[in-house]
């Protein structure tokens, strides 16, 4: 690469060489896009760099599922749900579409049906509906714009609803006795639920089969749920507390869902519904009283026999408690009658924790999905909300073209290479190269509605997935991680050659690749950590899924 070159550049709020009278930052110092129209054929890697950066922030969005089928013609957006396609000239946003979805699921006489009868005997999403409608109309708004803001109690339990719904229908089908359920007013909590935990899994890129509903012939779990990443199936319960509650007892949830025929390894999901003003010391405090709860719960049986082991997803969406404010969500996981995979479980050693994570992967990447995929989209397409929207009005594409200004002051054509973002200075730091082949370096004032694009989608902001924009490494698996991913295509004999001194090298001969791919990273990490503690002193790597972070960036 060309030394880089900006002699003679003004200071970023110094007037224009140019005599414009502006400042330089919003003048030749700001390139402007040059026409897309491309000269020659564009480079094939250039395109590739971009279909996957746009797969992976579409799959950020939208999780692994099947995806949002749509487009925009003739003045209306049309949207493919399963086997059938919707239509409106009204939808700007995916959430306008799962509004009106809404409708479509439950027809519109049953939800005016619904909304004549007395307040207190109505549908919870009947009330919930109205509540929103009632809010926009207090509000007064009455703009057509897109305006992001936090949902609100009210708003998110009907998306979360909405979603869910369209996520069954596009992704599998959906139960004609679980709509049944849900339009009585007694059994609309537990299906919704229900639907809701089958949401989470579809997004996780799980399968969903449902359990024959006329089978009388004994007790089974809602839905079986198959990972189609390694085929490991789940039987799967969920099970959702009352509201107002005063104690955060689980006792029976546990025991009416593990009581159940199950075909394959429980997956139970408890939804505690508890409001946030619970306990004032936060969600940690809270989430360790609820752990504390569930273990004391290991001992219970069920017709003289002990309750089988289960693993445990425990979520708190307290929609209802703050129905005109944004809501606090919380999840974990947690290991009934499984030792290694409790909240705070301590590992000995790195190895023990790799083995658990193998044993136990399917349930940890469904906590990062949760984690990951927990709004719901608002574009149909993957598209940054900021850029699609307006609120971010120009975007530095690398390998796109733009004017810039030479040493000399003289416009020219730059291709933007490569590319980084100070959040601190709220700028963006862009290496462009000339047609001289040498490369400028710019400093490109960015507005809040990109610095909050890029926060949302770091990895793709440049239109081009970089995995190297990720948070500081956290404990040493995440280290690990790090070094397998780098060695990850390594030859077993280079592998070897890599481990000649060590003192067990003749036992390590017999390995397969993998199993010498897993140790060389495991010693990696334990080589890494020695020099980290020699130069800072010390590190507190005790192995846990609590482990103190590690900036290993």
């Amino acid at each position: 690469m060309a030394p880089f070159s900006n002699i003679g550049q003004p200071g970023r709020n110094d007037p224009c060489f140019c005599g414009s009278g502006k400042k330089y930052k919003k003048c030749h110092g700001n390139p402007a896009p040059q026409s897309k129209a491309p000269v020659h054929l564009p480079d094939p890697a250039l395109l590739a760099e971009r279909a996957l950066a746009q797969e992976k922030q579409r799959e950020k969005q939208q999780g692994l599922g099947r995806p949002i089928i749509s487009s925009a013609t003739g003045g209306k957006r049309f949207v493919a749900v399963g086997g059938k396609v919707l239509a409106s000239a009204k939808w700007r946003t995916f959430h306008d579409f799962l509004f009106d979805y809404l409708r479509e699921v439950f027809g519109r006489n049953w939800l005016i049906a619904e909304a004549e009868k007395p307040e207190e005997s109505r549908n919870p999403l009947v009330i919930n509906f109205e509540r929103a409608v009632n809010a926009r109309k207090r509000s007064g708004d009455k703009s057509n714009g897109v305006v992001p803001r936090a949902a609100t109690g009210t708003e998110a339990f009907l998306l979360d609803l909405a979603y869910s719904l369209y996520l069954l229908e596009h992704n599998a089908k959906i139960q004609a006795t679980l709509l049944q359920r849900m339009r009585q007013r007694d059994q609309f909590d537990g299906a919704f639920y229900e639907t809701l935990v089958a949401g989470i899994l579809i997004r996780a890129g799980y399968s969903i089969e449902f359990e024959n509903e006329c089978d009388s012939t004994g007790t089974h779990c809602e839905f079986t749920a198959t990972c189609r990443a390694t085929g490991r199936n789940f039987s799967v319960e969920a099970k959702r507390r009352m509201e107002g509650k005063p104690h955060l007892d689980v006792g029976s949830q546990l025991h009416g869902a593990l009581r159940k025929r199950a075909a394959y390894e429980r997956l139970v999901f408890i939804e505690m519904n508890v409001a946030d003003s619970m306990i004032g010391e936060g969600a940690d405090a809270l989430i360790a009283r609820v752990v504390k709860v569930l273990d004391s719960r290991e001992n219970l049986k069920y017709q003289g026999n002990p309750l089988p082991p289960a693993y445990l997803i425990v979520t708190n969406n307290p929609y209802s408690y703050h129905p005109d404010t944004p809501i606090n969500r919380w999840f974990g996981a947690h290991g009934y009658k499984i030792p290694d995979l409790k909240v705070g479980t301590q590992f000995s050693n790195l190895r023990e924790m790799i083995n658990s994570r193998e044993k136990h992967r399917e349930i940890l990447e469904l906590m990062e999905s949760i984690r990951d995929h927990s709004s719901i989209p608002s574009t149909f397409e993957g598209e940054i909300p900021e850029f699609a929207f307006g609120g971010a009005t120009s975007r530095l594409i690398i390998g796109d073209k733009y004017a810039v200004a030479d040493d000399t002051g003289k416009e020219v054509t730059g291709i933007l290479r490569h590319a980084s973002v100070i959040e601190q200075q709220k700028s963006a730091y862009c290496v462009f190269e000339l047609p001289d082949s040498k490369n400028i370096v710019y400093s490109i004032e960015l507005t809040d509605a990109e610095l909050g694009a890029c926060k949302s989608h770091p990895d793709t902001f440049f239109g081009r997935y970089d995995t190297q924009l990720k948070a500081p490494m956290r404990d040493s698996l995440e280290l690990y991680d790090w070094f397998f991913k780098r060695y990850v295509n390594t030859s077993r004999e280079q592998l070897l050659m890599n481990l000649k001194d060590a003192t067990d090298i003749e036992e390590l001969k017999a390995f397969s690749r993998e199993d010498l791919l897993s140790v060389f990273c495991e010693r990696q990490v334990y080589g890494f950590l020695q020099v980290a503690q020699s130069k800072k002193g010390s590190i507190d790597d005790r192995g846990s899924c609590e482990s103190p972070d590690v900036d290993c960036s």
